[in-house]
């Protein structure tokens, strides 16, 4: 219910870039009012097409394919939400990031699926964004977020060592985060439950 409010009040300082954005803040914030409970299942079937249909106005042909997965990939949570994305598994799906569908079948409870894509969206980092593009900086983003949810999937394999390496990972990268980290304090956790040795 916090980050619904989070996400409103974004939307509504922010509607000079949001408008254009329609897959980035105001995607988000429909997930987490779905997941809420603050919207239907119905509404948000008919709020998430809309802003699809919107976005798809920015998309050339030969990219819609690969933007609808990534709208169905990158905040699905909910068990339902997690059929839906994979229900839009495509060919196309092979162009976006690796780490979001390794995600998504990560939480469809398919670590094998999960595992070989995790690995490769893990090992791959802008970590230098440019000033110019700013879509860099959520790469960033889920090159951290991958190696979690890799840590993740390796737990679920029984593969202890692979999933305290991955937990490391997070940890330095974000150890002095500010403000905090939920992806940090997860690795931190399921490091600490893992008796995973001290980075």
């Amino acid at each position: 219910a916090e980050a619904a409010k989070v996400a409103e009040a974004a939307e509504r300082r922010s509607a000079a870039w949001t408008a254009d954005s329609p897959g980035a803040v105001r995607l988000c914030g429909l997930y987490v009012r779905h997941r809420t409970g603050a919207m239907s299942d119905a509404d948000f079937t008919r709020a998430r097409e809309a802003l699809l249909q919107e976005a798809s106005k920015w998309w050339d042909p030969a990219s819609t394919a690969i933007e609808t997965m990534r709208f169905y990939a990158r905040y699905a949570n909910r068990p339902d939400e997690i059929q839906d994305a994979l229900s839009h598994m495509t060919a196309a799906s092979s162009m976006i990031d690796p780490a979001l569908r390794g995600r998504v079948y990560l939480m469809a409870g398919r670590p094998d699926e999960a595992i070989p894509l995790l690995r490769v969206g893990a090992a791959m980092c802008n970590s230098m964004p440019s000033v110019e593009n700013w879509s860099e900086y959520d790469d960033l983003l889920i090159h951290v977020h991958a190696n979690l949810w890799l840590g993740q999937a390796l737990e679920a394999k029984g593969d202890k060592p692979g999933a305290c390496a991955a937990y490391a990972v997070v940890m330095d990268r974000w150890k002095d985060a500010k403000p905090r980290s939920v992806t940090l304090e997860k690795a931190k956790e399921r490091s600490r439950v893992l008796g995973c040795p001290r980075p």
